[in-house]
């Protein structure tokens, strides 16, 4: 009886000495439903990402000082890539007086047929992402959002465009969802060249 009640004790003290399991992370929200539901009128949530070409981080907030086109898509829907070419339009014709930055989304399937009838003349393996950037022209930096956060705080899935002010605040938004005109480019185009227009004029 005593070993028994030996053995027992060593056991409660052996147990006792051992250290505290760490508590669990807090588990992250799915995205900021605050920003997202009213997000016109507010400071965009600062993010870094890596760009798809070359690997480098860039922060939202470094853009500050000019205007922003903050686009997010990808390029498995040939919808939202219908609309690349007004938006690389923008970018050409507003380029040096405002900046332009793609988040690249998750993709939700491979249904673009011209990007596939691209890649089947690229080298094995080719980047499919790299590929579109080439193919549709984008000539402003494309970061690489899969799987970040940063999607689901903007609703970024699966298209959405933001206009940003010099300050970084949001004075624009798109509606979410798929279509040939789900960006309203045309009404992107008019608020930013009256914004660029009043900030001439300051």
């Amino acid at each position: 009886m005593c070993i028994v009640a030996g053995v027992i004790a060593a056991g409660v003290a052996w147990q006792a000495a051992l250290p505290d399991e760490p508590a669990a992370a807090p588990i992250p929200p799915t995205f900021a439903e605050p920003f997202a539901r009213s997000p016109v009128g507010r400071a965009a949530p600062d993010f870094e990402l890596k760009e798809i070409a070359g690997g480098q981080s860039l922060r939202l907030s470094s853009m500050r000082g000019r205007p922003t086109v903050l686009a997010f898509g990808s390029f498995s829907c040939d919808l939202f890539c219908a609309q690349l070419k007004k938006l690389t339009d923008l970018h050409a014709e507003f380029g040096t007086r405002a900046n332009s930055l793609f988040v690249y989304i998750r993709e939700a399937n491979h249904d673009n047929p011209a990007l596939d009838a691209h890649l089947r003349n690229a080298p094995r393996g080719a980047d499919r992402v790299a590929s579109g950037i080439a193919l549709y022209k984008i000539g402003f930096p494309c970061v690489d959002g899969r799987e970040s956060e940063t999607v689901r705080e903007y609703h970024g899935w699966p298209e959405r465009l933001y206009l940003l002010n010099s300050d970084g605040v949001v004075t624009w938004e798109s509606s979410i969802g798929i279509g040939t005109e789900g960006l309203r480019l045309n009404e992107a185009e008019a608020k930013l060249r009256s914004q660029i227009m009043a900030r001439d004029r300051q």
